[in-house]
């Protein structure tokens, strides 16, 4: 997804398909992180939901305003 709506905004310049592909680059990012956390780090299920959770709420954010953004 990340691929399509950048070679997308590449074509069209929309400000909201740049939006839309940080959203999906954050999806990425949460899941290497899930990943490097089970296999590597350990940091703790307080710490990971509190990530896991901001990530999700800039995720939303950013889905939200390329819902809104006029251009």
């Amino acid at each position: 997804m990340l691929t399509i709506t950048l070679l997308a905004y590449r074509k069209t310049n929309l400000t909201r398909l740049l939006l839309v592909s940080v959203a999906f680059g954050l999806f990425a990012v949460k899941t290497v992180v899930r990943h490097l956390d089970i296999l590597v780090f350990n940091w703790g299920a307080q710490t990971t939901d509190l990530l896991y959770t901001a990530i999700d709420f800039v995720i939303l954010i950013l889905f939200f305003l390329a819902v809104t953004v006029k251009r």
